[in-house]
């Protein structure tokens, strides 16, 4: 299963969280594989939680899906974490919406109406958009 192929709702979660991650930190002095890293890590994980949900559904007791869901939450955000650390100052030029590019770009996504509304045209130092993907 691809990124692409998980509904929206799971997407925007997605871009949400990396677009969070991104926002505190500073892109103009991170390099591209660590943008690379943190959206890879978000992703797989949003796509197996969704494979786990869709194989379990209904086989598993509520009490086995709460455990299994906090266990997934829990790896996220020490995934999450470790992704943080290793980003240390915000990109002074990017506003909000460039980081929603960022992130999108990061994780691959396919252009939705959600995204064209989000997205906006800001300026960018010239050292990030060497290292977007």
């Amino acid at each position: 299963m691809e990124f692409k192929d998980l509904p929206v709702p799971f997407q925007e979660m997605a871009a949400n969280i990396v677009r969070s991650q991104l926002a505190t930190l500073d892109l103009s002095t991170v390099e591209k594989e660590t943008i690379d890293t943190i959206s890879g890590n978000v992703r797989r994980a949003f796509i197996g939680l969704y494979e786990e949900k869709r194989l379990f559904g209904g086989q598993n007791s509520p009490e086995n899906k709460n455990q299994a869901n906090d266990e997934k939450l829990k790896h996220i955000i020490a995934l999450l974490l470790e992704d943080a650390k290793r980003l240390q100052q915000l990109e002074p030029n990017a506003g909000t919406e460039a980081r929603i590019w960022i992130a999108m770009k990061s994780l691959k996504c396919e252009s939705s109406d959600y995204f064209k509304t989000t997205i906006k045209t800001t300026q960018l130092s010239g050292e990030l958009l060497k290292k977007l993907p």
